[in-house]
């Protein structure tokens, strides 16, 4: 980034990325998936780039042994029953309340 990058410059780039150049991967190589550590934490269909067709079997087994979700990351396996308050779009960030 440049040293001068704004806030919003930084948030504007970001969403670009999501809707617009990962949209435009997708149309070049459909049913493709991601490389996790490397992906896109903003990912709208994280189940389907980063599980694949094992998504509802993992779903499952997260359902079945942790019953509190205390095991969780952003684009876990889960992840879609809760949800960080505070969140900017966009602009992910692991501070706020974790909420369900």
């Amino acid at each position: 980034w440049d040293t001068n990058a704004t806030f919003v410059k930084f948030q504007n780039v970001s969403e670009t990325i999501t809707n617009d150049w990962i949209v435009k991967w997708r149309a070049v190589s459909p049913g493709a998936g991601a490389y996790f550590p490397e992906a896109d934490i903003n990912e709208p269909n994280f189940q389907q780039a980063f599980y694949g067709s094992h998504y509802p079997q993992l779903y499952g087994l997260k359902q079945k042994f942790d019953l509190h979700g205390w095991f969780n990351a952003p684009t876990a396996v889960g992840s879609e029953d809760w949800y960080v308050t505070y969140q900017i779009p966009y602009v992910p960030t692991q501070n706020g309340r974790r909420k369900t």
